[in-house]
């Protein structure tokens, strides 16, 4: 994770991402290449995506926080997952895109 890439902004490196659902609770999940979660966004499944409530970076206690993350499609398979949050004055950024080489 770097996060002073920007003054006030954080971002996650991850390598995998894994999604949970239970009823309209959600986590969305960003790992490193050790299987440690960089960013875990919490909050509630809203459609194509969740709207976030809580976040916790490198497994630390999780904060409230405010945004949106949004899961892309193609061919009916996860292309993208994308998640924006806001805690306090600091916004967390994580991407991840499935493998074109390795479906």
């Amino acid at each position: 994770m770097t996060e002073n890439a920007l003054p006030g902004t954080g971002f996650a490196v991850c390598r995998t991402v894994r999604i949970e659902q239970n009823g309209a609770d959600s986590v969305i999940d960003f790992k490193n290449s050790l299987g440690g979660s960089e960013f875990r966004y919490e909050g509630t499944w809203t459609g194509n995506g969740m709207s976030i409530a809580r976040l916790s970076i490198r497994s630390r206690a999780a904060k409230n926080a405010t945004g949106d993350c949004t899961i892309f499609r193609a061919a009916g398979k996860i292309s993208t997952v994308t998640c924006v949050a806001k805690v306090d004055w600091k916004t967390f950024a994580a991407n991840f895109e499935a493998s074109r080489i390795n479906p």
